[in-house]
């Protein structure tokens, strides 16, 4: 079995977290029916997962709001914040060229409902400059919506350092934390972030569940109107019933990124320290600032080698991933990559290895014997591999 180098698509659940699964599986009830011992041990349960979370980025519980993801997270917030008071005058939004999908989809719905969708620039570091932020604001500017850790080069950007540049002004600030949720806690502690959303299966947890955090300028009343209609859960921004089990999960993985997250970037450090020695005698293209980058992620190309091919050629010995690994359908250049001054070609065949704390160790011998045939690199450019950890 090869080795599972695509955490960023999806991270394997923590041990801790998929006995807390099982655990509520086997329990029956309905969170909106506390009539009876089973749905109050439900709401128990959902109510301390919405603790959790919300411990995490020290949110007060009730700015927790239960989603299926943050594909779902995502559009809550911009839809819904275009559809409050903020939205009604149809005027200016700000983001980025790094985000995910599920912030540019909505966002280019926004544009065709008549709303001014602006794109900043970014440098070729990969990061946003805050003040090419503060220099587009405009009066009528009532959204911005910045990527906490781009998903492909997994550089950090500076939320703190824009949500200053924001501080004061009639508008809502959206964060997209899926990536970054498990990474970088303190930024999303900032009282100037409104909206946060966040994904189950990026923090160790189960697919299938996510949440909005809403507080700050989103959490005055009328600013989120809901997307979904129906029974009023969730403060009536998200009917439905919530999946209790997953919803436990989910809060008991929150609980130990909150706990854990700086020892396992100590661990995952340490691991991409060694894939580094192993991959650069190859000497790939590697993309975004290593000062502003989670430890796990790596981006790379090698000139002239198809990305997609790649993948399946190195798949025997590691996972991972070529292109935004939530895209459907034919793989497409990264748009994140085009945006920081990289050609179309070369960010089409970038690959993505991405690990974790509980990543095994790599058979660098074997890894670096599939990267030898599928670069037709001869064997004595190839520095033997001293061993140890």
């Amino acid at each position: 079995m090869s080795l599972y180098l695509d955490c960023n698509a999806s991270t394997p659940m923590d041990a801790r977290v998929r006995e807390t699964l099982c655990t509520w599986l086997a329990q029956p009830g309905n969170p909106g029916n506390t009539r009876h011992s089973a749905g109050r041990r439900a709401r128990y349960a959902v109510e301390q997962a919405r603790g959790q979370i919300a411990e995490a980025v020290g949110s007060d519980p009730d700015t927790v709001i239960f989603t299926s993801g943050a594909t779902e997270s995502d559009n809550l917030a911009l839809l819904g914040v275009a559809g409050g008071t903020f939205g009604r005058r149809r005027g200016h939004i700000l983001t980025t060229p790094l985000e995910h999908s599920a912030v540019r989809a909505p966002l280019q719905y926004l544009s065709w409902a008549g709303y001014d969708v602006e794109t900043v620039p970014v440098a070729p570091s990969g990061r946003v400059d805050p003040e090419i932020i503060r220099s587009r604001l405009r009066p009528d500017t009532f959204l911005v919506s910045v990527i906490h850790v781009q998903g492909e080069t997994g550089v950090i950007q500076p939320i703190e350092a824009i949500a200053e540049v924001l501080a004061g002004r009639d508008l809502v600030f959206h964060v997209d934390a899926a990536q970054g949720f498990a990474h970088d806690l303190p930024a999303l502690r900032h009282e100037g972030v409104d909206l946060i959303s966040v994904s189950g299966h990026k923090i160790y947890g189960p697919q299938g569940v996510g949440a909005l955090i809403v507080r700050g300028r989103a959490a005055a009343p009328e600013v989120l109107a809901p997307r979904t209609y129906g029974g009023g859960q969730e403060a009536g921004l998200r009917s439905g019933t919530l999946p209790v089990a997953l919803v436990a999960a989910f809060g008991h993985a929150a609980a130990l990124v909150h706990q854990e997250w700086r020892e396992r970037a100590v661990m995952s450090r340490a691991w991409g320290e060694r894939f580094d020695e192993a991959l650069a005698p190859f000497e790939p293209l590697v993309f975004g600032d290593p000062a502003h980058r989670v430890p796990h992620v790596r981006l790379v190309a090698f000139p002239g080698v198809d990305g997609p091919s790649a993948v399946d050629e190195l798949s025997p010995v590691v996972a991972l991933s070529a292109g935004p690994a939530c895209s459907a359908g034919a793989p497409v250049p990264s748009e994140a990559l085009m945006a920081m001054g990289v050609s179309e070609a070369l960010a089409a065949d970038a690959l993505r290895f991405s690990w974790c704390h509980e990543t095994p160790r790599l058979d660098v011998e074997a890894f670096q014997a599939a990267l030898r045939d599928l670069l037709a690199v001869p064997t004595a450019r190839i520095v033997p591999w001293p061993g140890g950890y």
